[in-house]
């Protein structure tokens, strides 16, 4: 992943850029911390990534080529994006995990709820098969982000985009799902949103914003 001189604005009123002239490399199987305060752009600068917003000048480029070139339907099949708020949708643990792959493994399940550090999931009744409600009701926030986690890393792109991934876990969880992500994410570029130092630790590189 690239940003080249790259410039945001949300509107041609808005008096500020979000972000400006960043140049930025990502290597490939990198796990880098995008690290700020409220209204450094940290977000606006990960939702370029995979289109979400247009850069108003200067090229992101994902694989060497610019977003704007690819259509969003291959974009966004190299990328899987896990938003602070995870979405979770009515069915059960197992179907939200199948849509992330819908042929993966019980060994894939396995792995991606091990490395996300929900395999609570195992100690449930009805394990996979437990119901899950809109947007996660019935399992703390915690558990719902982890679980969303999980499902970002059973997607075969091999970019994942996690925005204040650890925002609803204790100190001793964070370290150790950040540990995992870092040691067995299976290759893939992990970028990840955040505003606490500690959350970086574990990166293999990190980048702090500025206010913007």
């Amino acid at each position: 992943v690239d940003f080249l001189n790259v410039s945001f604005k949300y509107s041609k009123k808005a008096k500020r850029n979000a972000i400006s002239d960043v140049d930025l490399h990502i290597p490939s199987g990198a796990t880098v911390g995008i690290i700020g305060g409220t209204g450094s752009g940290k977000t606006t600068l990960v939702n370029l990534i995979p289109a979400f917003y247009k850069a108003t000048s200067g090229e992101v480029l994902v694989g060497g080529a610019d977003v704007r070139e690819i259509s969003l339907e291959n974009l966004r099949e190299k990328i899987a994006v896990v938003p602070q708020k995870a979405m979770l949708f009515k069915g059960t643990i197992k179907e939200n995990m199948l849509w992330g792959k819908p042929d993966a493994t019980e060994d894939e399940l396995r792995q991606a709820l091990h490395i996300a550090v929900a395999d609570f999931v195992y100690d449930l009744p009805l394990g996979l098969d437990t119901q899950c409600g809109e947007l996660g009701a019935g399992f703390s926030e915690g558990q719902a982000q982890r679980i969303a986690i999980a499902r970002g890393l059973l997607r075969p792109g091999g970019i994942m985009l996690l925005d204040e991934p650890t925002s609803s876990l204790d100190k001793d969880t964070e370290q150790l799902l950040l540990s995992r992500l870092a040691e067995q994410a299976n290759n893939k570029t992990v970028i990840l949103v955040t505003h606490k130092e500690a959350t970086v630790q574990f990166c293999t590189s990190s980048i702090k914003l500025g206010t913007a």
